[in-house]
């Protein structure tokens, strides 16, 4: 290993926290490890709160090489106060609390040579890399796997490298904080670990599957509402569609997702990643859903990965544009249940389409692993090290 190839990774969300940022930031970590980066990760001990997907997964512990080690740093300001305090726009970011608490002892872990790199949302991440850079004298980099305009404009424009995981987000990103085209490269938030799949033969069943957060942000809850609507439309088509959702079971599932429950719709809580892509593995169709405009969802990759036709239930015109123009699935606009419920009929009276949907799927495959997004991200943080970047002026 090169002197100085040292990285400070900044997410509050980490392993063993098995929602989906904290899987993908886990394997983000793994692939810049074996590119060769001594990694420190400045994660949250005490992430919890009731906005917040807080299931547990110790086996993401264990992908992890030895040149990786993880700082869970408490924080002291309760996650639950820091959701009031955001919710009520008290304070810049539901996560602030944390930044405020633990900057000081984030700053003692690190030391030039190396380079700092954030991944938003929230933006607490920012502004604490922001914050340890100017106080250690090191450069870093911003990693936007949403499209999120949150962080400050100084924070943005000082960074050395600036990554977005769409192109939406980039486009986005140029045009608000007016940044240079040549400072603002892709880096796609790719499927973790690839898996070797086939076309499923077309049977008299449909089965989706939903795996993911369970939240007002993505209300999961709208494609079991869907096939109530259903039955109303096709009592026979929908006694053969199957929908079965994995994800947490919290207060947001007991009140919002249980009671629309039924033979057909079926929610089975929390699960391991490893269970989760087997149980995907057996769909015919994969489902995600957004209740506000957010871009691509990492599930989209996960499903990319097992070669699953997409529903989507999204605002987001790019993710609508890219499951449309690839033939890869089919969109519903966000909170129409009864739209939704129409493409369900739709889907299964077209299910002699799926394999021929699926092959679509499989041939953007190859550009959406996230080993592969993050060699090219080694590649322009070594740039920048090389370079002697220590972020750029307001």
């Amino acid at each position: 290993m090169s002197v100085g190839r040292q990285l400070h990774l900044v997410s509050y969300y980490f392993a063993p926290l098995g929602r989906a940022d904290g899987v993908n930031r886990t394997y983000l970590a793994k692939y810049l490890a074996e590119a060769g980066w001594d990694i420190d990760v400045i994660s949250c001990g005490n992430p919890g709160g009731f906005l917040s997907n807080t299931a547990y997964d110790d086996s993401l512990l264990e992908v992890l090489p030895g040149n990786v080690r993880i700082h869970r740093l408490h924080s002291r300001v309760s996650a639950t106060i820091g959701d009031l305090l955001g919710l009520l726009r008290l304070i810049p970011c539901t996560k602030s609390g944390w930044y405020w608490s633990v900057r000081g002892r984030a700053a003692a872990l690190t030391k030039p040579p190396g380079i700092l790199l954030a991944v938003l949302p929230p933006r607490a991440n920012g502004d604490l890399a922001c914050w340890i850079a100017r106080s250690r004298g090191l450069p870093y980099a911003l990693y936007f796997v949403d499209d999120f305009l949150a962080p400050q404009v100084e924070t943005v424009r000082n960074a050395a490298v600036v990554f977005a995981a769409t192109d939406q987000i980039r486009c986005n990103l140029l045009k608000h904080y007016q940044l240079p085209e040549s400072r603002v490269h892709i880096v796609r938030n790719g499927f973790a670990v690839e898996m070797q799949t086939q076309p499923k033969p077309v049977g008299d069943v449909l089965g989706i599957v939903y795996t993911g957060t369970v939240s007002r942000t993505y209300s999961p809850e709208i494609v079991a509402q869907a096939h109530e609507k259903l039955v109303e439309l096709s009592a026979d088509v929908a006694a053969k569609v199957l929908v079965d959702l994995y994800g947490n079971d919290g207060w947001y599932a007991r009140r919002f997702l249980r009671p629309h429950l039924t033979q057909n719709v079926r929610f089975h809580g929390y699960v391991p990643f490893t269970t989760a892509m087997e149980r995907l593995r057996e769909a015919d169709v994969a489902f995600v859903s957004h209740r506000v405009d957010s871009s691509f969802s990492s599930k989209i990759y996960q499903y990319i990965n097992l070669g699953k036709p997409i529903l989507a239930v999204t605002k987001n015109a790019d993710l609508r544009t890219f499951i449309e123009s690839n033939g890869i699935g089919w969109t519903s606009p966000s909170g129409d249940v009864q739209r939704l419920a129409e493409v369900l009929r739709e889907i299964y009276e077209q299910r002699e389409r799926l394999p021929e949907i699926a092959r679509n799927v499989l041939k953007l495959k190859p550009q959406m692993s996230l080993k592969a997004q993050a060699g090219k991200m080694s590649r322009l943080l070594e740039q920048c090290l090389q370079s002697g970047v220590a972020g750029h002026e307001a």
